[in-house]
């Protein structure tokens, strides 16, 4: 049996696994993200991590960091500034050309109506969380960090990532990759150029959906 596309809605997930919190202090919610990601990649096998595309909403996205990374094989994206996560992750499953492959991790309805409009899986988070941690889930080789302490991987995240300009971290990327980018891969490529400026999701979605933009008052 194929490995499904996995989208997950990062911080519905975080909610459900425990680990979002009512007020963040400084650094907060940036530890609480990197925690999910390390989680994920722990439990993951090694082609589903490869598969797999995690999205944030814009809010306290790192200001030293591209758009689009990747942790562990997995693709993390955040919604540009004004949009949310929901509508990113709609414009990726209008998108995608093996809807009926794809998982959409996700309790928000109107996620689950978008993926399910396409023939394609949706799962709660919480369901999803319950089989990611089942004893009985084959997983792959471990994540590639410094220390089985999570405390520990967590403070060598923060200092990975802390300072590292966007530059230096694409040609890190490229580096490591040898094979050529898979057709999803492309996919969020052009996305991810297309919403580069303010409007550019704006057009992107009224195009994917036929709506005509509103004009704007003269």
């Amino acid at each position: 049996m194929s490995v499904p596309f996995l989208i997950i809605d990062g911080y519905n997930l975080m909610h459900a696994a425990g680990l979002a919190r009512a007020q963040y202090g400084p650094g907060d919610l940036a530890r609480k993200r990197l925690e999910l990601l390390i989680k994920l990649a722990r439990r993951l096998t090694v082609d589903e991590r490869k598969r797999c595309t995690v999205v944030f909403d814009a809010i306290d996205a790192p200001p030293n960091l591209p758009g689009r990374f990747q942790h562990q094989q997995m693709i993390v994206l955040f919604a540009q500034p004004g949009h949310e996560a929901d509508e990113l992750i709609e414009t990726l499953i209008s998108q995608h050309s093996a809807s009926r492959r794809l998982t959409v991790v996700s309790s928000d309805h109107r996620l689950q109506n978008a993926i399910r409009r396409r023939r394609g899986t949706a799962i709660d988070s919480d369901v999803f969380l319950k089989q990611l941690e089942s004893p009985q889930r084959h997983v792959g080789q471990p994540s590639a960090a410094p220390s089985a302490n999570p405390e520990a991987d967590l403070d060598f995240w923060l200092q990975e990532f802390e300072g590292i300009s966007p530059e230096k971290l694409d040609k890190e990327l490229v580096d490591q990759s040898h094979d050529a980018k898979s057709d999803w891969e492309q996919r969020i490529d052009q996305l991810q150029q297309r919403i580069q400026n303010p409007n550019g999701l704006d057009e992107w979605l009224n195009e994917s959906s036929g709506r005509t933009p509103p004009s704007k008052p003269t």
